[in-house]
């Protein structure tokens, strides 16, 4: 993988260069280049390239419970913002005499991943791989719009058993009679699926940021993202070829910062195996140059992501640039692109200029 990505847009006649770049900063504050993090879950949606107008924060990390318990508890701060998950034992739910029961908590018995998977959401028939048929099961909520990996989700009251999700809000936790809402009124009254994971893009509320996809909503007030404030205002209403910058934002709304000064102090909680926290102090963007033309710039990098990994003692960090071209570069047709970012003690990264097609020799 790349330590910087470089993206001339748009496709027909570039105009512009966006530049992304991707730091490791160790527990014990050494910083240093490091490949660029790949989207966990590829959709076609997903543009080329990431930055929306927020600081996304994701967590790639598992939870780990001291041996017998069926709780557990997992802690996350950046700066002043701060997120908790509760994390329990397997449990399932099943039809009693007409109601929803379910079962306690057993030992957490494996380190629980802070992913979609294990959050509230799935349905009955399974993530399918198509876009097209992911996005008819979550008009139609036979998937969990929000979440389609997940546990626990059901559009109608099910024969048998079925598996609850291990990671939950504490501040609203599961129970039976919000299984039987989620019945009678639909998705919309079902939790948040409690993670710091990879939004995908054909999923709620990202995919409501393209217009004319997505699940529509009618009153802004069902949707509880807007209602607990992790949505300033509702998706857009839909409009020709209008795209919501929010759509960008890989992480969910609840880890989306506005801004994250040097100094802030990052804290986890709860993802080591001997409750160890894990602790760092974020440092200013470095800085890079790009080389355009035979001329150096200093490149004005924004940060953009932040991708704690407390089981590898690290933060990455990624950020990004913004570049007006000198002028048109064109891949496929220059034999060479002459655009190079440059990093501090590390060789230039050359823009990768795809090979020009070899003219065919006509005989006559």
């Amino acid at each position: 993988m790349p330590i910087a990505r470089m993206h001339l847009y748009p496709r027909e006649l570039p105009q512009r260069l966006r530049v992304e770049i991707a730091w490791s900063l160790s527990s014990s504050g050494s910083l240093r280049p490091t490949d660029l993090p790949e989207r966990a879950r590829k959709c076609p949606l997903d543009p080329p390239f990431a930055g929306g107008p927020f600081v996304d924060v994701l967590l790639d990390a598992s939870s780990y419970a001291p041996e017998g318990a069926r709780e557990a508890r997992v802690a996350v701060e950046v700066g002043s913002w701060s997120w908790e998950a509760t994390v329990l034992g397997r449990r399932t739910a099943q039809m009693v005499n007409g109601r929803v029961a379910l079962s306690d908590p057993e030992a957490i018995d494996a380190p629980a991943p802070i992913v979609f998977e294990s959050a509230f959401g799935g349905g009955v028939a399974g993530a399918p791989a198509g876009l097209l048929q992911l996005d008819r099961e979550l008009a139609d909520a036979h998937l969990y719009p929000r979440n389609p990996f997940g546990l626990g989700y059901r559009k109608v009251a099910p024969e048998g058993s079925w598996e609850l999700p291990l990671l939950e809000d504490p501040s609203d936790l599961l129970h039976a009679a919000r299984l039987e809402r989620i019945f009678d009124e639909g998705w919309l009254a079902a939790p948040l699926p409690w993670c710091l994971d990879e939004v995908h893009a054909g999923t709620f509320p990202r995919v409501a940021m393209v217009a004319g996809m997505g699940p529509s909503l009618e009153d802004a007030s069902s949707i509880l993202e807007v209602r607990r404030g992790y949505l300033a205002s509702p998706p857009p209403a839909p409009a020709a070829l209008t795209i919501d910058p929010r759509f960008l934002q890989d992480a969910p709304p609840w880890a989306w910062l506005d801004a994250v000064p040097s100094g802030d102090e990052v804290r986890v909680r709860g993802c080591l195996p001997r409750g160890e926290v894990f602790a760092v102090t974020l440092p200013a963007v470095p800085a890079a140059d790009l080389f355009m033309d035979g001329a150096v710039a200093p490149l004005e990098l924004r940060l953009e992501r932040l991708v704690l990994r407390p089981e590898a003692g690290e933060v990455v960090l990624v950020a990004s640039a913004d570049v007006e071209l000198s002028r048109p570069f064109l891949p496929g047709v220059h034999k060479r692109i002459p655009l190079e970012v440059r990093l501090p003690g590390h060789d230039p990264i050359p823009y990768p200029t795809p090979s020009v097609p070899v003219r065919p020799e006509w005989k006559y």
